[in-house]
Formats: C-alpha cells, sequence, structure tokens
C-alpha cells in the first residue's frame, strides 16, 4: 500500500474518477538507485493507471500519462535513462510491489446485524465493551 494515494485516490488514465482500493498486481521492485525513467513502473498492470512520486525539491508529481510508460523520476525535464532519485521521500532503497487483494484473510466471524459471535447470548457483554447505557452517560 503506497500512503501517496491514502487521500487523493490512484489516478486513472482516460477516467475523472480516481482509483480508491487495493493492488490486485505485484508491480516490480523500483531501485531508487538506478530507476530506468524510459520503461516509468515497467508493468502492463499500470497501463491504465498514473502515479505519483516526490521531486528531489520535496515537490510531488503525477505523470501526466500512464505509469507504464516514460516517467521523469528525477524531475529534470527529461524521461530518459537511469537516474538516481529518492521518489518516496524515506531515502534510496528498493520500493517492492505487493498484490494487496491477493493476500487479504478476513477473519470477521459474525459481524453487523446477523448471528451473535458463537458462544456468546445476544445480551452478553465482551469484557470492556462499553454498553448502551455507558455509551449514554458519555454521550449527555
Amino acid at each position: 500500500m503506497n500512503y501517496a494515494f491514502q487521500l487523493a485516490g490512484v489516478p486513472r488514465t482516460g477516467v475523472l474518477a480516481p482509483y480508491f482500493g487495493y493492488s490486485d498486481a505485484v508491480l516490480p521492485t523500483l531501485n531508487e538507485a538506478a530507476l530506468n525513467e524510459a520503461v516509468g513502473l515497467n508493468s502492463a498492470s499500470a497501463a491504465t493507471y498514473r502515479t505519483r512520486w516526490f521531486c528531489p525539491s520535496g515537490a510531488t508529481t503525477i505523470s501526466p500519462g500512464t505509469a507504464n510508460g516514460p516517467l521523469d523520476w528525477n524531475c529534470n525535464g527529461v524521461a530518459g535513462g537511469t537516474v538516481s532519485a529518492d521518489i518516496n521521500g524515506g531515502g534510496l532503497s528498493s520500493l517492492v510491489g505487493w498484490n494487496n487483494w491477493g493476500t487479504l484473510t478476513y477473519g470477521g466471524g459474525a459481524i453487523g446485524a446477523g448471528a451473535s459471535p458463537a458462544g456468546l447470548a445476544p445480551q452478553q457483554v465482551l469484557p470492556g465493551e462499553l454498553t448502551w447505557e455507558e455509551a449514554q452517560k458519555f454521550a449527555n
């Protein structure tokens, strides 16, 4: 998960609405000490998305087109060659892709207005859980 996209989403090409969600593909690892500007994120999975990164000045920039194409990682006005650039503001490192959707585990059990969790009567309260009456005292 990339926190650069948490508030504005991942910008997309050809679509006005950004994407808010988890990654569903493993993108190639980006070595910030040797970024190939000619290939951008270098993944067909990134073809319909744009991307966001930090320039050496500290300003954030957004790719003008697809993230799977030339990207001016060091913000010098030319998207070509191999460059070194701290694109995430955390020092030069390797940025590893991850398939968030493929690794999520749901262990919520009975959540919502359905049946009570196994072994608990509907009126039973878990230890330390705020009761409705206690909540009303705080609200008033």
